[in-house]
């Protein structure tokens, strides 16, 4: 299946580069607006928990991944295939609120990549299932009593700890992203997941962080000149 999701982007792009771009330079690698995210999903489906190589995935939750996939609705399954990564430490005031349209204002959303996540800094992670809080070790101890209630991680069970809202301006904006994600899913609740450096969750976290390389798999920009390298050698 893995091979199949590759074989069909591939296909994808190289008919929209010999039917509708023939005339630009042959060693481009053409992506049109509406088809820019292809090979990103791809990989990123491939490296998913429903399809990626190797046993730290137990047969009965990926069975379980591939009935959810099944019904998901499309609004869930980009993030699902891609999950959104926000940094905390930088919310506006604004977070959480309505735009114009109704829909919730959120922050911008960070590449998938270990070199996003500062020592010093908190981040939160959507795959339209669970909500993943990760704490750099560096995280100040303002921040922590702030949010969690806790003046340090050192010695805390993270399984323990849970997000509530608390009187104060961080813990406000925090809770109004976590809300407004909440909102997005109204099917489900996505629980929250603290998590620091270590923790026995990382390795689940780390795994989604899918513009990174990891173990046998490329990463986005190796995937990208792998996808560039199929596409000539169909011209040839």
């Amino acid at each position: 299946m893995r091979e199949a999701v590759v074989t069909a982007t591939v296909s994808i792009l190289y008919t929209y580069r010999k039917m509708c771009a023939s005339s630009t330079a042959a060693g481009q690698l053409i992506l049109p607006e509406s088809l820019k995210l292809l090979p990103l999903y791809a990989l990123s489906l491939t490296k998913h928990a429903l399809l990626r190589a190797g046993t730290d995935v137990r047969a009965d939750e990926r069975s379980a991944l591939i009935a959810m996939a099944c019904r998901m609705p499309v609004t869930s399954s980009v993030a699902f295939v891609y999950p959104r990564l926000f940094a905390l430490t930088t919310l506006e005031d604004d977070v959480g609120g309505a735009d114009a349209s109704g829909a919730p204002t959120l922050p911008q959303t960070l590449p998938l990549s270990l070199e996003k996540l500062e020592s010093d800094g908190a981040f939160l992670l959507d795959d339209a299932v669970s909500l993943y809080l990760w704490l750099g070790r560096g995280l100040t101890q303002e921040w922590l009593d702030a949010v969690l209630q806790v003046r340090s991680m050192e010695g805390v069970d993270c399984s323990r700890l849970r997000l509530y809202p608390v009187d104060n301006p961080l813990s406000s904006r925090v809770n109004r992203l976590v809300n407004a994600v909440r909102s997005q899913r109204p099917h489900l609740l996505q629980s929250v997941r603290v998590l620091v450096a270590k923790d026995p969750l990382e390795a689940r976290f780390l795994s989604m962080l899918t513009d990174d390389r990891a173990q046998a798999s490329m990463s986005y920009v190796e995937f990208l000149c792998h996808i560039h390298r199929q596409i000539q050698s169909k011209f040839n």
